[in-house]
């Protein structure tokens, strides 16, 4: 995926600087602001190619994100459950948040 290739490449660079704070990480990789925005916009492209193949996936209704036959059962509805992964995705704790209303 190419989201993983500029993940590798983004930390790779970072890595073979020599310095100890993410701001001087970043302006020795990048060397312009211009290069950083860049990679971010790269980055940012290749999340929502990931995020549209996720959404189109053939058998995602099949899998345990979708409800379980004759309703929620105990695992939670579809909605709650397509949250946590959608959470699981962005890098949360796989819990949706609680619905205050």
């Amino acid at each position: 995926m190419g989201e993983i290739t500029l993940l590798v490449d983004h930390y790779t660079r970072l890595l073979r600087t020599e310095e100890e704070n993410y701001h001087g990480l970043i302006q020795q990789a990048y060397s312009t602001r211009e290069h950083y925005e860049t990679f971010l916009n790269e980055l940012s492209a290749a999340e929502r190619e990931v995020d549209q193949a996720v959404a189109e996936f053939p058998w995602r209704e099949r899998c345990d994100l979708a409800a379980p036959p004759g309703g929620t059962g105990s695992g939670g509805g579809a909605e709650e459950k397509r949250d946590r992964a959608h959470l699981l995705l962005r890098g949360g704790h796989g819990k949706a948040p609680a619905d205050d209303s």
